[in-house]
């Protein structure tokens, strides 16, 4: 088997939105878009007793130009404090070069009962990227101050898993695993501080390389399915994995004065080492004794012990972190799934996950000034969730859903003191705070017919109620993100004979998590309309050929942005799909 494949992915030039100033938003003026695509080819051998092998070898491109959120300061005006450090809002963007190789090796056999299965990748991944940042602007014809950020990437990696399954008994089915993953890759970095015209300007004017980065990582799991009861089912699934990475690397953090010329040379040694281990457990029952019934219950449970080493030595800001941290999940689910009458069917479950994360620093020694983040000491969530679903078929044509979710999460996190400088108290007073809370409700309704053989309609609608808050401290522009989504989705299939198919689809989103927070802070959240329409006719001309054509209409307004976000879009497709004896 062979393939392949190429599209373009349009981004938009337009940066953030600021009502108070004039102009709103800024553009680039540039049309950015990436070209990708993959080319593939896959040989296999199969022949009766003996191991099924397949060779696959596969290349990625990317290349092209692409949006960034890294958007830089608009300054000169107000209510910017002195006219200097206005909202970041100017547009950035990323060009990309990517190549990808990818050789693949699979091997599957069955002998004496026991399926074996092995399977080998090996990529090999080259990157390079020019990131372009404006750093200041005062509403000239061009930024003030550009930083240009190059950056190569070059990266070999290799995986193998092995896997082993048998039906041991009617009762007893069997499984282990085995995962090996290496990477070894090197990145250099190049920045430079620019003017508007292009011209080298005072700044930054950074480099790194190379920088190494090592990774090796093992998973292995073993997994039984018991059934030796009558309508009672066990499963369970142990799984450790074990990582370690070593990374190294020599930067400059120069400082460069073109008029001079003259480059102040700042050079450091950064080094980051990892080691992760982690013991996984999942167990689940099922039980199907009570008529038109099913009960079942899980428990998952996740232990981790990670040792996080960073230190840089030489530069400005010279640090040295070693932080051993432990992570424990436990998460339960219950729930059913009954139809006592024969066109009504009800399931529900409950679920509960606990997440503790404690983090003791053995040695922190940083920067003047700078506490982030090794202050913080724990940090604890809990999520509980309820989901309900009735299902009415009232006829055989017609079938009917209703559903309901609910999710609730709770933040605690627990700091040192962390000192300002200004109040007394502090930024922080340290302790166990309230940090979060997340709640979500969602409501649907869902309607399917097929009033005769020929036809078949569809159609969802759906509302969402979700609220964040955070512990602002006091601070008035951190405010609380809330806001409701409504959507629908309807489709219709109709067989107009038995080689041509019409097909039609309208979909609708509306959103308000718009923020009138701008005299504290920037507005946060989006407000917006979209629908969309799509018609099509689907041919079989012969057995093995089909032929499509599609219309597509949508229509976007975003009025949170000032609607430099809006759209009108217009789509024509064809496709030809031919299969080959």
């Amino acid at each position: 088997r062979a393939g392949y494949e190429q599209w373009r992915r349009y981004y938009d030039d337009t940066g953030g939105y600021y009502r108070p100033i004039t102009p709103s938003s800024f553009s680039l003026g540039r049309d950015l878009h990436l070209d990708l695509g993959r080319a593939w080819i896959e040989l296999g051998l199969t022949l009766p007793n003996v191991p099924k092998i397949t060779l696959g070898y596969e290349h990625q491109f990317k290349q092209g130009e692409k949006s960034t959120l890294q958007w830089g300061p608009v300054g000169g005006v107000t209510p910017s404090p002195g006219g200097v450090n206005g909202p970041n809002i100017y547009p950035a963007f990323k060009e990309i070069s990517e190549r990808v190789h990818i050789l693949r090796l699979d091997v599957s056999h069955d002998l004496a009962g026991w399926e074996w299965e092995d399977n080998f990748r090996y990529e090999f991944h080259d990157l390079k990227t020019t990131r372009n940042d404006v750093v200041a602007h005062t509403f000239g014809a061009t930024p003030d101050t550009v930083v240009r950020f190059r950056d190569n990437h070059h990266e070999q990696s290799a995986a193998n898993t092995f896997h082993v399954e048998k039906q041991l008994r009617d009762w007893l089915f069997v499984s282990a695993g085995h995962l090996f993953t290496t990477v070894n890759g090197a990145a250099s970095f190049n920045q430079q501080t620019l003017n508007g015209a292009g011209a080298p300007a005072l700044g930054d004017a950074w480099t790194g390389g190379p920088i190494i980065l090592q990774r090796d990582a093992h998973a292995l799991s073993a997994s039984a399915l018991f059934g030796p009861w009558e309508g009672l089912s066990f499963s369970s699934v142990v799984q450790t994995e074990w990582t370690r990475q070593e990374g190294f690397g020599n930067v400059d953090l120069a400082f460069a004065i073109p008029i001079i010329p003259l480059v102040i040379s700042d050079p450091a040694t950064l080094a980051a080492n990892l080691d992760r281990t982690s013991l996984g457990e999942h167990f689940a029952l099922r039980y199907t004794r009570i008529p038109h019934t099913v009960l079942s219950a899980e428990a998952r449970f996740q232990q981790e012990r990670q040792r996080l080493f960073e230190q840089q030595t030489g530069g400005p800001e010279p640090f040295l972190h070693d932080t051993d941290s432990t992570r424990d999940v436990k998460e339960y689910r219950a729930g059913f799934n009954t139809s006592p009458f024969e066109r009504w069917s009800f399931s529900a479950h409950l679920k509960r996950r606990e997440k503790q994360s404690r983090y003791d620093h053995l040695v922190d020694v940083p920067p003047p000034g700078h506490a982030y983040p090794a202050f913080i000491r724990a940090q604890d969530i809990l999520t509980d969730e309820l989901d309900a679903r009735l299902t009415w078929r009232a006829a055989n044509w017609l079938r009917t859903s209703l559903a309901y979710q609910l999710v609730a999460s709770d933040f605690h996190t627990t700091t040192d003191s962390a000192s300002d400088g200004v109040t007394p108290a502090g930024a922080s007073p340290g302790g166990t705070i309230y940090a979060g809370n997340y709640d979500a409700q969602v409501y649907s309704v869902n309607a399917t017919l097929t009033p005769f053989r020929r036809l078949f309609l569809s159609t969802t609608l759906s509302y969402s109620d979700t609220r964040t808050t955070t512990a602002a401290n006091g601070a008035a522009f951190v405010a609380p993100f809330r806001g409701n989504v409504w959507s629908a989705l309807n489709t219709a299939t109709f067989a107009l004979n038995d080689a041509t198919d019409l097909l039609a689809t309208y979909s609708f989103s509306l959103a308000d998590y718009g923020q009138a927070n701008a005299a504290a802070g920037l507005p946060a959240g989006i407000d917006y309309t979209r629908h969309a329409l799509q018609v099509g006719v689907t041919r079989r001309c012969q057995k093995d050929i089909t032929t499509g054509l599609q219309y597509i209409f949508a229509h976007y307004r975003e009025p949170s942005s000032g609607g430099v976000n809006d759209y009108t879009a217009h789509g024509i497709f064809a496709t030809l799909s031919v299969r080959l004896p």
